[in-house]
């Protein structure tokens, strides 16, 4: 973007999310300050492609914003989105798109900057957030949030158990689990208690939910309840 260009370098990609419709992703990152001593990540971007990546086009929000550092969709309808943004020391922020990308709307949020944001597979009105070790929960898709929990983790992901649940994990603390919306949290698995953990992902058939979760130098497996 053309405001950016006097201060700032390359562009930093931070989240991607593709939305089912064939070519169609979403980016959101920042751009890299270079009039900084610390050379940080400065103002937030989001833009969309239509052709798998070959050419993008750059979403103009309607103001300034901190880096897009998480995006997530609805299950049940991908697209709809919704951006996480934010950076150490600054309050977070969390946009919502209606039609894969092309605007967004701020909601309510007003917390610390976004780490996770994930929507209730079952349940499309409920959406989570974490940051800063603290649980952001909304009732109504997104338009206001509340704290739940001064537990949280780096990242979110809800696998759908009945009832739901949530899984988070801390840089050198392991995954932390919740299956009451987020209220209450316990250590998952002790062996992961002391690790750090890079990433989640998670498989859901009728014999059960696994939960593969990244880990420096291999994937461990939780194995949870049907859903």
């Amino acid at each position: 973007p053309p405001q950016y260009a006097a201060c700032c370098g390359a562009f930093e990609l931070l989240s991607m999310i593709t939305t089912g419709q064939p070519g169609h992703m979403v980016i959101g990152g920042g751009f890299m300050r270079e009039d900084t001593a610390a050379y940080e990540v400065g103002a937030g971007s989001l833009y969309t492609s239509r052709d798998f990546g070959a050419t993008w086009v750059y979403v103009d929000v309607g103001q300034e914003i901190s880096p897009v550092v998480r995006l997530a969709s609805d299950p049940n309808n991908p697209m709809t989105i919704y951006a996480g943004a934010g950076r150490q020391d600054v309050e977070g922020g969390i946009w919502k798109s209606a039609d894969g990308g092309a605007t967004w709307s701020p909601t309510r949020f007003s917390g610390p900057a976004v780490e996770g944001i994930a929507v209730d597979p079952r349940d499309s009105q409920t959406v989570y957030a974490v940051g800063a070790g603290r649980f952001f929960v909304s009732r109504d898709a997104g338009q206001t949030w509340a704290l739940v929990s001064e537990q949280g983790g780096n990242s979110l992901l809800v696998v759908p158990t009945t009832p739901p649940t949530l899984y988070s994990h801390r840089w050198g603390g392991g995954v932390i689990q919740s299956t009451d919306g987020g209220q209450h949290w316990e250590q998952a698995a002790e062996a992961l208690a002391r690790t750090s953990v890079l990433s989640m992902a998670d498989s859901v058939t009728e014999a059960g939910v696994k939960v593969y979760v990244g880990v420096p130098g291999g994937v461990y497996l939780l194995v949870g309840a049907p859903p």
